[in-house]
């Protein structure tokens, strides 16, 4: 069974009818951290917040801790210690020279290593990210081309 982790994007896409749900495969497991609900929190319109995070339960993702802890943006019980090997702050430098540096950078950089070291299919529409997680040798994808495969 496939894995597909999606970015807080993907919720967007879906919201925003570019993607119909239930054109999803069915037989594939979805996952999130902690970080794109909290993303998905964090927006402003009261009534689109409630929406995208209407459409993340319809998702129904399983939720899943980070691989590594960042303080300010992690959260207790839903991270894990960070590893020595250095794929979080490789994953953080790459963005933040594609980029100069943007502010989501590290939560982009968790959620991406969280994949990575899962083996998830990472779905995402943000080019950096794509990129920097591709040239890893990382699985990942547009949420178009999920439908494509199906």
């Amino acid at each position: 069974m496939i894995t597909y982790m999606f970015d807080t994007n993907a919720f967007n896409d879906i919201l925003d009818g570019k993607i119909d749900l239930a054109s999803l495969p069915t037989d594939a497991r979805y996952v999130v951290t902690h970080v794109q609900l909290d993303e998905l929190n964090a927006t402003k319109d009261e009534r689109r917040k409630e929406l995208l995070l209407n459409v993340f339960e319809l998702v129904g993702a399983d939720s899943l801790p980070t691989e590594s802890m960042v303080w300010g943006v992690s959260r207790w019980g839903l991270s894990k210690w960070s590893s020595d090997d250095g794929v979080f702050e490789m994953i953080r430098g790459y963005l933040d020279s594609r980029n100069k540096g943007k502010a989501n950078n590290l939560q982009d950089a968790l959620i991406g290593e969280t994949a990575y070291k899962n083996g998830f299919v990472f779905v995402t529409r943000d080019n950096d990210l794509y990129q920097v997680l591709h040239e890893l040798g990382a699985a990942v994808v547009g949420l178009v081309d999920i439908i494509r495969a199906t």
